[in-house]
Parts: C-alpha cells; structure tokens; sequence
C-alpha cells in the first residue's frame, strides 16, 4: 500500500481537504513575500518555496486519487490544449 493511499485510509474526507487548502495557503504566503520582500533581508529562500512546493505537491496527489487520476488527467490536456491554442493565435501574448 503506497504512503498516498495510507492518507486517504487514515485521514477522513474533509481532513484531507482541510490539509490541502493548509499547505496551499502556506505556498501563497511564502510565494507572495518572495515577490513583495524580493532583495531584502526577509525575502524567503528559495529551499523554502521548494519545501511548499513538495507539501502541495503531495496533498495534490492525494486528491488526485480521491477525485480520480483520469479526470484530472483530462482536464490537464484540455487545459494545456486551450494553452497551445492561445499561443498559436498569438493570444495573451506575454503572460497565459
């Protein structure tokens, strides 16, 4: 049994949820003072946005099997479908 599944068996549904809004809103913090604090002493390392980065990273998973890998695999190719078509028709140029 992999350590993604041994979370959804341990933990109840809305825990899971709760944990995952937690470590996104941690990756925002730490996102948004490394652009507002960029230069000065209390801008955060970058270690720190990695360490987010796996946290979200793995909560993501964990939804992914609650939600279904498949349709959250189709929805990431239609979305990066809309993307390559907003690049081929010079859409949103400079930021998608």
């Amino acid at each position: 049994m992999s350590t993604i599944t041994k979370l959804i068996n341990t933990n109840s549904h809305d825990y899971n949820l709760r944990k995952t809004v937690e470590e996104l809103l941690e990756l925002a913090e730490v996102l948004i003072k490394k652009v507002n604090k960029k230069g000065g002493p209390k801008e955060p390392l970058d270690e720190k946005v990695i360490e987010e980065i796996g946290d979200v990273s793995i909560r993501i998973e964990v939804l992914k099997e609650i939600f279904g890998q498949k349709a959250v695999q189709d929805r990431i190719t239609y979305k990066l479908g809309q993307f390559e078509e907003y690049i081929k028709e010079n859409k949103y140029i400079g930021s998608i």
